[in-house]
């Protein structure tokens, strides 16, 4: 037997993979699922566990083309965050 039977061949990413961001609060960012699923995260902060990693918390609003809306609080992983959420979005901001 040799190495290449035993160990199982890595896996690699694409290199076309998104480049990472730094998300700061404020910033709005969007994944695009299937069956029409839009995730919009804005985020309201990033800070560390007390381990050190760095998590985003952040306000999610899952709409589907049949015009279904659910907003929530969810926190992510930094890197679990950038990603999902590769698209970055102007925020909206409210008219008074």
């Amino acid at each position: 037997m040799t190495a290449a039977t035993i160990i199982p061949k890595r896996i690699t990413l694409p290199f076309s993979q998104a480049p990472r961001h730094d998300p700061r609060p404020g910033e709005v960012y969007r994944y695009r699922g299937p069956h029409k699923v839009v995730e919009t995260a804005e985020v309201l902060f990033v800070s560390a566990d007390g381990q050190g990693i760095p998590h985003v918390c952040y306000r999610l609003t899952v709409t589907r083309a049949d015009l279904v809306r659910m907003e929530s609080r969810r926190t992510l992983t930094l890197s679990c965050f950038q990603q999902r959420f590769t698209e970055s979005v102007a925020p909206v901001t409210a008219e008074r």
